[in-house]
């Protein structure tokens, strides 16, 4: 159907994405290539040993991932290609805590947060100003990510690079997290689990990072701003780390 030069065939794995087989009636010069198989990996250790081993042509790596495939046997690294990719912390402003361990006790007491927690925007900019966005871009993205200006990322239409960001900034997360609920978060602090996705370092390098910059903005009080990254295969009901 259509003008493509490959039909999808049978898939022969859950994980498999095609095989795309050559066209013999294209109308085109026949691609190089007969059978082309595109398998979701989410392990990047699996992918490595893939190559390795021969049973994979070409795989997919994040920046802080590559320095890792380096010196394989007849590996070529393509570096710097450009991709529309957006990672966010979101937050929810309703929370479903019941049978919930990501929230703790479920209230502000310091060994938990309520269910409406994210919803006082000074709680969110808190998070903003706390978070270490240069640390973030040079651990997580070898220095090759951009903070973007909005949802909408550089080369698509509606972007708009006079839409503000936010920078790091200790003393007005400070200042936020005391206007939080009253003043309820800065003198009783809180405590969460951030999931994110087994095997996305990225992510994983974000959520750890939420950890550290908050929790070290009143180290004296161990019980404040308390939060730990934890591996899943599916995200919890949140907070999540996309």
């Amino acid at each position: 159907m259509g003008r493509r030069p490959r039909d999808v065939a049978a898939v022969q794995q859950p994980q498999d994405r095609g095989p795309l087989r050559v066209r013999s009636h294209y109308w085109r010069r026949p691609a190089a290539l007969q059978r082309v198989v595109i398998r979701s990996v989410p392990e990047f250790a699996t992918r490595r040993l893939a190559l390795q081993q021969g049973d994979a042509d070409l795989v997919v790596a994040s920046a802080n991932q590559q320095s890792q495939l380096r010196g394989i046997p007849g590996t070529v690294l393509q570096d710097n290609l450009p991709q529309i990719a957006v990672q966010t912390l979101q937050f929810n402003y309703k929370i479903n805590t019941e049978a919930n361990p990501d929230v703790g006790s479920g209230r502000l007491d310091g060994a938990g947060i309520p269910a409406d927690f994210f919803a006082d925007v000074h709680v969110r900019r808190g998070f903003a100003y706390a978070f270490d966005y240069a640390g973030n871009l040079g651990g997580a993205y070898a220095g090759k990510g951009v903070i973007p200006h909005g949802p909408i990322v550089q080369g698509l239409l509606g972007f708009d690079s006079t839409v503000p960001v936010y920078t790091t900034s200790r003393e007005k997360a400070v200042a936020e997290f005391k206007e939080a609920i009253g003043g309820k978060v800065w003198e009783t602090g809180f405590k969460f689990t951030i999931p994110y996705t087994a095997g996305n370092t990225a992510r994983q390098t974000g959520a750890q990072i939420v950890k550290d910059t908050v929790g070290a903005l009143r180290s004296s009080r161990t019980r404040w701003g308390r939060s730990t990254p934890s591996s899943r295969s599916n995200s919890g009901p949140c907070p999540r780390a996309r």
